[in-house]
């Protein structure tokens, strides 16, 4: 998900994001979160259903924010990193990038994730995916914006590219990630999200 393959291929590598923000190819395999310079993998959070090869993911529901997300600081920058990544793990399974795209401005990480998923979803697509857990975050304030790294267990993810195409499954992998945030009025908002 992180390594050389950074690049959201977003239209057609529905499945996985390297963290980075860009994106170009088409065939791509899964991976992590997008950059501009690789192919595609993504978070997600569902259980495959009995038949992976023709269900669509189970029912989720789209998390809410923490209290903790909320607050000024480190410690609410952090939290509310986890927040984001629990998002993309949400939108990842169904699909919904609403409240991801709400939570972010500027972040071409972030946008191409988004796109990743909205795709997808709309070519009939899928992911099953028990979600990325992060771990290890280490903040840094640098200006007006906090400057959060952490690292992230992506387990095995099954996806469809489009309704009709042949199911594919990702490698778990444990993907470095950098994200920056900065508060806008009473809350953080993701301006970047890239791998390490």
């Amino acid at each position: 998900m992180i390594r050389a393959r950074i690049t959201v291929a977003i239209s057609a590598a529905v499945a996985g994001v390297v963290v980075g923000t860009a994106c170009s190819s088409s065939e791509a395999e899964p991976q992590g979160v997008p950059t501009p310079e690789a192919s595609t993998p993504t978070p997600s959070s569902a259980q495959p259903t009995s038949d992976p090869t023709t269900a669509a993911p189970a029912e989720h529901e789209e998390p809410s924010i923490p209290a903790a997300a909320q607050a000024p600081g480190r410690a609410g920058a952090e939290a509310f990193v986890r927040y984001y990544i629990d998002l993309l793990n949400y939108a990842a399974n169904t699909g919904d990038t609403t409240a991801l795209r709400n939570v972010a401005t500027n972040c071409g990480g972030c946008a191409d994730y988004a796109q990743l998923y909205e795709t997808t979803y709309e070519a009939g697509g899928w992911f099953h995916d028990p979600g990325w857990r992060p771990f290890g975050l280490l903040s840094r304030r640098e200006g007006n914006h906090v400057t959060v790294v952490l690292q992230v267990n992506a387990p095995t993810v099954t996806y469809l590219k489009r309704h009709g195409g042949e199911p594919k499954r990702g490698q778990a992998e444990v993907y470095s990630l950098r994200f920056e945030v900065r508060r806008s009025g009473d809350q953080w908002i993701a301006t970047r999200f890239a791998g390490q």
